[in-house]
């Protein structure tokens, strides 16, 4: 209830103060090492996660970072910066705990606070970091909460002065529907994984990514099958939060959107957690001179979206995901696309 009334009365109080503004895009390259590949490629070919490459049989981080934050700035007639909207690549869990937080965007809004006023507005959006995360990948160094978020804000607050107007901001919306593959998950799985859930239950010692695979088919039988495969005797042990899309089928249909000022700046918004390689693939192939890459964004369920390549490799993000191999590129793909499909619109229009 707190959530959704607090929703609605932003939205009415931003409609209450509107007033005009001008569009400034552009991005800033994030100098700090905040973020960190958690994916490292062993000497068996096999990918762990977490390890770092201080760990026995560690080689190298299995995927890049993304150190370029998108930025999108609006000013009013006097010169005065009204609202920044920035990304980064890099997971929301700097704090630890069981407790709700804003996290480092909380951070990144006082640092631009401090540069440009207390009227400022700074809204935050997660980039593609299903595998980065805060940790350095030698030794134990996490960065701090307020280290990160102050960082990402620092240079948010330099990156204002290269940012570049956005001529012709015609408003371009575009949406389309993904149907991404399920795992499979038959009934000999669905069996071994409610025995490995059960000896959880009994405190018995369970491989770490044994179990993370049994609730994993726990959420494929539940995403994939109506009836589940799941006897009713043992519905208890297999309880997850699959609600909205449950009986799908063989694939999730996820909508994907594409936000467009111009030819100037875009943003793209993708369901579930995705990778960096990911992300990085859409923005190389803009037609816009910034794009923003967004994850998490009308995902009514939490899934993991790896580079075919990476579930090749394994780890705990491949492990954990119900996404076959290939639903990503997918994403990408269909990004492309719409982003194509914006900017000649917006060329025809001009």
């Amino acid at each position: 209830e707190l959530l959704v009334n607090n929703t609605v009365a932003a939205i009415v109080d931003a409609q209450k103060r509107a007033v005009p503004v001008r569009l400034y895009s552009g991005w800033a390259e994030q100098q700090t090492p905040v973020s960190f590949n958690r994916r490292f490629v062993q000497r068996d070919g096999s990918v762990r996660t977490w390890v770092g490459l201080e760990a026995e049989g560690s080689l190298r981080a299995a995927g890049p970072i993304d150190p370029e934050m998108p930025i999108l700035a609006a000013r009013t007639a006097t010169g005065s910066t009204a609202g920044v909207l920035s990304s980064f690549a890099l997971h929301l869990d700097t704090v630890g705990g069981t407790r709700w937080s804003a996290d480092y965007p909380r951070f990144i809004h006082e640092a631009v606070r401090n540069a440009l006023g207390n009227d400022t507005i700074s809204i935050f959006g997660a980039g593609c970091c299903g595998d980065i995360n805060h940790v350095a990948p030698r030794g134990k160094q996490r960065n701090s909460t307020t280290v990160i978020g102050t960082s990402l804000g620092q240079t948010i607050s330099n990156g204002l002065r290269e940012l570049q107007p956005i001529e012709n901001p015609v408003l371009e919306v575009r949406s389309a529907v993904v149907r991404l593959p399920l795992r499979s998950a038959g009934a000999a799985e669905v069996t071994q994984s409610l025995a490995t859930l059960a000896k959880v239950q009994a405190g018995e010692p369970v491989d770490f990514y044994d179990h993370v695979a049994a609730w994993r088919t726990m959420m494929i039988d539940q995403l994939r099958n109506s009836p589940r495969l799941v006897p009713t005797a043992q519905a208890g042990l297999a309880r997850r939060t699959v609600v909205q899309l449950a009986g799908s089928g063989d694939a999730l249909p996820v909508e994907i959107h594409t936000i467009s000022f111009g030819r100037d700046f875009a943003i793209v918004c993708l369901p579930g957690e995705v990778f960096v390689e990911l992300g990085l693939a859409i923005r190389r192939a803009s037609p816009f001179r910034t794009t923003m890459v967004l994850e998490l964004c009308n995902a009514v369920e939490t899934y993991y979206v790896p580079t075919r390549a990476a579930s090749a490799g394994g780890g705990y993000e491949t492990t954990n995901s119900t996404i076959a191999p290939g639903g990503g590129e997918m994403l990408v793909q269909e990004s492309i696309r719409l982003l194509q499909s914006a900017a000649g619109r917006t060329s025809a229009e001009k």
